[in-house]
């Protein structure tokens, strides 16, 4: 997700270390879009955060706890997805 502050575009990545890779795939309620293992998941991660730099865009990374995230979820009502990997990433980086 993309916000803005004065003067800086910046875009919050949720990013999981690849200890945590087995419990993530097996948390998500969309892992069957996930990719099949961490090292290709993390390759899409450092294009996507080549591809935001070069059109000017700052992505941040957010190491994620994954269980901080789940109570996150929990606390907000949302499924442990896309759309709420997004949101708290995005969270983070405006805190």
């Amino acid at each position: 997700m993309i916000t803005e502050q004065p003067g800086e575009v910046r875009a919050a990545i949720f990013f999981v270390r690849e200890h945590q890779w087995e419990d993530f795939v097996a948390m998500m309620t969309d892992s069957d879009s996930n990719f099949e293992s961490w090292n290709e998941w993390k390759a899409a991660v450092d294009r996507m955060t080549l591809r935001l730099s070069s059109d000017g865009v700052t992505a941040i990374r957010v190491d994620v706890d994954l269980n901080e995230f789940q109570s996150w979820c929990k606390r907000n009502g949302t499924e442990m997805n896309g759309q709420s990997r997004a949101r708290y990433a995005t969270e983070a980086i405006n805190k």
